[in-house]
């Protein structure tokens, strides 16, 4: 079993923070692409722009453990 400080705790969380909650960079800094469900409003995620799950009209942006989907400008 893996052993963590509370500095790896600390990256560890801010890494999943920020795959999880993804910004789309850029002059306007645009939301990324959601989706809802069941009352819920959803950051669309995917395992890997390879999957080619956005929507037309957005790009996709790789990040360390997801991709999420940036309309396009």
């Amino acid at each position: 079993m893996h052993q963590f400080d509370s500095k790896s705790n600390i990256k560890l969380s801010d890494l999943f923070r920020e795959n999880t909650s993804p910004k789309c960079g850029g002059s306007n800094q645009t939301t990324p692409v959601t989706f809802h469900a069941a009352g819920i409003t959803m950051n669309l995620l995917g395992k890997s722009c390879s999957d080619k799950f956005c929507p037309t009209n957005s790009d996709c942006k790789q990040l360390q453990i997801f991709a999420h989907c940036c309309p396009r400008s």
